[in-house]
């Protein structure tokens, strides 16, 4: 079992290195392919609308040797190819989060991902449906934003808001992280009624309370230090869950925010090139999202002060 484990990881490994979306076998044979989609109602079958799902990982395999592996590309499209003739056994591997819903190809498995297929010649296997695995009539979603007027040269202030769409009200605890990109690093990070614990490019929030339909939760108040080149471009992810996991529409539960270190810190033209030269890091440019972040916390509560420590 645990050299299986070990297979299965050193081959999910290197199709995560390639752009392609699969790993190429060396013998000639036949192409297998399908598709993976979001299924954002949960009911197993793909409506209009449903996007397919990037970067799902996918293994083939014999009893005893993994053949091949993939990740499905933007559209949410997978294949193997030069796959060898005989039974074989598909293996869909969701991300955290989501399970299977429903399939179209013969014979998966909704609980383990795995299908037994017998290759004959080239075959499309149909499609695969991803949801959530918590029904919910609560929307939420979050916004991260780069807020200019409380940032300095080399140090910058995200604003990270967390919202129900509802129509059901949304049950506590609610729970928000934010990943760093590298360039940058964790300083600190309040909200009022969040507790949030910090590690160098990871910030975990959490709140208890309930949070109604068409209400947002004080916003979080993240500070990052630039450790980046100027012309570096860093990025803050955010992700809200409901108790763990993600409600029943998923796309709106996560957003990004980036800026280029020095973007706009460009000096005289010091080496004659016909351009400014960028000399000092840490000014951030402006996100796209600030104007709609500040509409959504208008009233919201004052973020507190209190700073954590960073854990080691």
């Amino acid at each position: 079992m645990r050299a299986r484990a070990l297979a299965i990881g050193i081959a999910t490994a290197v199709a995560a290195l390639v752009p392609a979306t699969a790993l190429a076998a060396t013998t000639d044979g036949a192409a297998v392919s399908g598709e993976v989609y979001l299924d954002l109602d949960g009911d197993g079958t793909r409506d209009a609308g449903e996007p397919g799902r990037a970067s799902v990982q996918l293994t083939l395999r014999t009893d005893a040797t993994i053949l091949d592996a993939a990740v499905t590309d933007a559209d949410g499209r997978w294949v193997f190819n030069n796959v060898p003739t005989g039974p074989l056994t598909l293996v869909v591997e969701p991300p955290n989060d989501h399970v299977i819903t429903g399939t179209t190809v013969p014979g998966l498995s909704t609980a383990s991902g795995e299908a037994d297929v017998d290759v004959t010649g080239d075959v499309d296997l149909g499609t695969v449906g991803l949801g959530s695995p918590v029904v919910s009539g609560a929307d939420v979603a979050t916004t991260v934003a780069i807020d200019e007027d409380a940032s300095t040269d080399d140090q910058f202030t995200w604003v990270l808001s967390t919202l129900n769409l509802g129509p059901d009200t949304a049950a506590g605890p609610v729970d928000l992280r934010a990943v760093l990109s590298a360039g940058h690093e964790v300083l600190d990070a309040t909200g009022d009624g969040w507790d949030c614990e910090l590690s160098t490019a990871i910030v975990l929030c959490s709140t208890a309370s309930d949070l109604a339909a068409g209400t947002i939760l004080p916003p979080v108040s993240l500070t990052t230090a630039a450790t980046g080149d100027v012309g570096t471009t860093v990025t803050v992810t955010g992700t809200v869950r409901l108790d763990g996991v993600f409600d029943g529409a998923p796309l709106n539960d996560e957003d990004v925010a980036s800026f280029t270190i020095g973007a706009e810190l460009a000096a005289d033209d010091i080496d004659g090139d016909g351009t400014g030269d960028l000399t000092t890091a840490g000014a951030p440019a402006s996100g796209l999202l600030v104007a709609a972040v500040l509409a959504l916390v208008a009233g919201a509560s004052v973020v507190t002060t209190t700073r954590r420590t960073r854990r080691p």
